[in-house]
């Protein structure tokens, strides 16, 4: 079996993946917190026709939509990040030893079934010295012409022991992204 290769031109595909989920988590449940609250602000500003009482509501939506506005600020910031980061050759890679897979319930506001919860159970991969959140994307590793994977297929491959290659941008941590060592080897320009 032959291995495929990861470039710059991969890891930023993938990184840039991250970061646009990382939005899409947020804006989610902010979508969905300002449409009511601004149907409400309509509905009292014209059943009361004073319009103070409809303001006063839409205050509330307007909590949501500064939030959303620098989110979306932030998002064009990180991508940009991203590829400045990969130009200068800004990136930590390292190989770290598979240890488990663990379900773990965090802190992150998102849409359930018809509610907004506060809390989510998300699937953390452990390594000997770092932990790796799966963005649980459709399929893992698009660019890949033989190795794409879908998020229970990485999980189903994973045995303890296993070889990964861990990169993340230095600056940004939580923008990170694994690569099986089985599948996937460094291009020579990206080993240091």
């Amino acid at each position: 079996m032959t291995k495929e290769k990861i470039t710059f031109k991969n890891i930023q595909q993938d990184f840039c993946r991250i970061v646009k989920w990382q939005l899409e988590n947020k804006l989610e449940w902010r979508m969905c917190s300002i449409v009511p609250i601004t149907l409400i602000a309509v509905i009292f500003g014209f059943a009361t026709h004073r319009l103070w009482v409809g303001m006063v509501v839409f205050l509330a939506a307007g909590y949501h939509i500064f939030h959303l506005i620098k989110d979306i600020k932030e998002y064009f910031v990180k991508k940009r990040l991203v590829k400045d980061y990969l130009n200068r050759n800004d990136i930590s890679i390292s190989t770290e030893k598979f240890s488990h897979t663990a379900q773990e319930t965090i802190y992150e506001p998102h849409i359930g079934f018809r509610r907004i919860h506060k809390t989510k159970t998300v699937k953390m991969y452990y390594f000997r010295a770092v932990s790796w959140r799966d963005p649980i994307f459709a399929d893992h590793y698009l660019w890949s012409k033989d190795f794409s994977i879908s998020s229970s297929g990485l999980e189903n491959i994973s045995i303890v022991g296993d070889e990964y290659f861990y990169i993340s941008l230095q600056k940004y941590k939580n923008i990170a992204y694994i690569y099986p060592c089985k599948y996937f080897v460094l291009e020579d320009y990206l080993i240091k």
